[in-house]
């Protein structure tokens, strides 16, 4: 009888580590996970006189939970030239953000005298922890 209970124990051992292996795998992944969140605001529209051009101007404060994290993220704007042909246009960015402070940086977009924005917004694309 015990040459049984021991190779139940032993079953029930290999059972426990078999059930506790993909656990750890998944939270080492879930540990790979970076978030970070934008706050936006447009600043200014500036318009030279003598200039061809205009400059629409934001602030975007970035702030994630991670120590570290290389945070991209990009400007969409969607535009109607004075042709009435509609353009969206992408800017992409890139910061080094922490969780000890928010990370604020300017963004410019520059179009033509004449140009209308129809819609602008910004969005994470990627975070990932500093290595």
């Amino acid at each position: 009888m015990s040459g049984q209970r021991s190779w139940k124990q032993l079953a029930g051992a290999i059972i426990v580590f078999a059930l506790a292996v993909p656990i750890v795998s998944s939270s080492s992944v879930l540990a790979a996970d970076c978030k970070a969140f934008l706050d936006t605001e447009l600043r200014k529209k500036q318009e030279d006189e003598g200039s061809t051009h205009m400059v629409w101007v934001w602030k975007v404060d970035v702030e994630t939970p991670e120590v570290c994290a290389d945070v991209d993220f990009q400007l969409i704007v969607r535009e109607r030239t004075k042709d009435g042909e509609e353009v969206e246009k992408t800017q992409r960015l890139q910061v080094k953000a922490s969780s000890r402070e928010v990370k604020s940086r300017k963004v410019n977009h520059v179009m033509m005298k004449g140009t209308a924005v129809l819609d602008w917004k910004f969005e994470v694309t990627g975070c990932k922890p500093c290595g």
